[in-house]
């Protein structure tokens, strides 16, 4: 080989070297925004949580339903009364105002919860 021929090379390595850094600036703001996106954007943990309450009032159209419910111990809640959205809006023919029910709520996101589930009133209890 000879000795001029490595220079394109060498050139070609220089090159690389000196756009190495910018393309590694673009991956960097990329594992930023992905870092972001684990830490604020999670999903919520799958923990379900039973409670039992009194239906005070359900609005189909927005999918909330008003309940004063007993102390839930294993979110550290005491009786109060709360609006939870629904997840699922064919539950909320499970609801109704003035009954008392057992339902199931989950974390969606930072403190806001859920209603996933309500007990049969024809279930045995």
């Amino acid at each position: 080989m000879k000795r001029g021929s490595s220079r394109p090379i060498i050139a070609a390595m220089v090159l690389a070297l000196a756009l190495g850094p910018l393309s590694v600036g673009g991956a960097g703001a990329h594992d930023m925004e992905m870092h972001g996106w684990t830490a604020k954007n999670a999903p919520p943990a799958q923990t379900v949580y039973w409670a039992h309450g009194r239906v005070n009032e359900i609005n189909e159209q927005t999918g909330l339903a008003n309940i004063t419910h007993d102390p839930v111990k294993e979110l550290d809640w005491p009786s109060m009364t709360m609006t939870f959205h629904v997840a699922d809006k064919s539950l909320l023919a499970r609801l109704r105002p003035h009954e008392v029910v057992d339902f199931a709520i989950k974390e969606v996101d930072d403190n806001r919860y859920d209603i996933v589930d309500v007990k049969d009133r024809n279930a045995a209890h």
